[in-house]
């Protein structure tokens, strides 16, 4: 979508018309949200809006889609809808970058800079989580077990965790000490941290 924006009104009108000609000879080809970005570069929502819509009524709902029609809503100055879009685009996948980046933008430009840390962390836990959820069934291997956790993931949770802490964000400083501490259950650092929040609490 990015790379759209380096491109001449009549470069986009020949992709749009490549697009639209794909479509043509081969309706069910995936091109359809390719034009609703062509559409949306060259600032036609109504059509953007149309070319996404025919997207998911064939192939169903998708990250990219929800993306686009954040972007929709953004160009008509409805910064609540583009919200709701770019969260269902991260639920439906949480690597979106340009989703998650799009969305703490929002929460930046609105002053809500909690619900910002919050999106810039969550990719950070998740997949642990994920890991652990997968690993239950199974036999616990000590291996896979010590590659799971990358030094870099818990540096940035740490940080994060330390930056909650001085803005007074105690309520999501806790969610965060808490999935260190199932990540490290024998730390003392994080156990004793943890206490200190739920102190300044009153839990």
């Amino acid at each position: 979508m990015d790379e759209l924006k380096t491109l001449s009104q009549q470069a986009l009108e020949a992709l749009r018309e490549k697009y639209e000609y794909t479509l043509e000879m081969f309706p069910d080809s995936d091109s359809l949200l390719a034009l609703a970005e062509v559409c949306l570069a060259l600032g036609e929502v109504t059509r953007a809006r149309r070319a996404v819509s025919d997207f998911t009524e064939k192939k169903g709902d998708s990250s990219r889609a929800r993306l686009i029609l954040a972007r929709v809503h953004l160009m008509c100055w409805n910064a609540a809808a583009a919200e709701d879009e770019l969260k269902k685009a991260l639920s439906l996948d949480h690597r979106n970058t340009q989703a998650s980046d799009l969305l703490i933008h929002i929460y930046k430009s609105a002053g809500r800079k909690a619900d910002a840390f919050r999106v810039a962390l969550s990719p950070v836990p998740d997949p642990w989580r994920r890991r652990d959820d997968t690993r239950k069934p199974e036999e616990p291997s000590p291996e896979p077990e010590e590659k799971s956790k990358p030094q870099a993931g818990v540096f940035e949770t740490d940080t994060m965790l330390n930056l909650y802490v001085s803005q007074g964000l105690y309520e999501d400083a806790l969610g965060i000490v808490e999935v260190l501490c199932e990540m490290e259950p024998e730390n003392p650092v994080y156990r004793n941290k943890r206490e200190e929040i739920k102190a300044l609490l009153g839990k």
